[in-house]
């Protein structure tokens, strides 16, 4: 079976039991990321942080990137930006300065950040994770692309529900993996694999 079929096949899979959960399990989950990201100390050194709006049943990092905020970190949200790259734009605040974008996302209004050293972490939602870290989003590359530009140097921490975990995903050359794996069961490194 080729990795394109896979691919489809295990995203089809995770979608399915991500969707299975209620709002209310969600939002109980999506509590205990936010505290499993605090618990492991994941963002305790990171001045700038990027976020992400979730979009349908997709695991929600506002309440976190909202905290973020209120403490004065620099908090970045993505765009689509012409030619298929996300660009970053400083978010301060969730409830103003953002419009429904791309796929009905809600993305951030203002200029886009153009020095991208200041970034320590980056928090990346996915359809599926692997304990390799490896990331299957929807497929279209974004996050892999923005993961290159932003070099080694920011944590890039996989955010998602423990349904979405699978025990190995298939990979392509081009897929990057992330360092850490956060659900509402806690949050684990990744193990040896594919690149980093």
């Amino acid at each position: 079976m080729d990795t394109g079929h896979s691919k489809a096949m295990m995203r089809a899979a995770a979608k399915a039991a991500r969707g299975a959960l209620s709002p209310a399990q969600r939002r109980c989950f999506d509590t205990a990321i936010a505290r499993a990201i605090e618990h492991a100390g994941l963002l305790n050194a990171a001045a700038g942080v990027v976020g992400y709006r979730s979009r349908g049943s997709e695991a929600s990092v506002d309440g976190l990137l909202e905290t973020l905020i209120a403490a004065g970190r620099r908090v970045y949200l993505p765009r689509v930006a012409a030619g298929g790259e996300l660009e970053l734009c400083r978010a301060l605040s969730l409830r103003e300065g953002q419009r429904p974008g791309a796929f009905g996302i809600l993305e951030p209004e203002g200029d886009a950040e153009e020095d991208l050293g200041g970034i320590d972490a980056i928090l990346i939602p996915g359809v599926s994770f692997d304990t390799r870290g490896i990331r299957l989003g929807h497929g279209l590359g974004y996050y892999d692309r923005l993961l290159r530009k932003l070099g080694a140097k920011a944590l890039r921490i996989g955010i998602a529900y423990e349904a979405q975990i699978v025990p190995e995903a298939p990979a392509d050359p081009w897929d990057e993996p992330v360092d850490w794996i956060v659900t509402e069961t806690g949050a684990r490194q990744r193990v040896s694999g594919p690149g980093r």
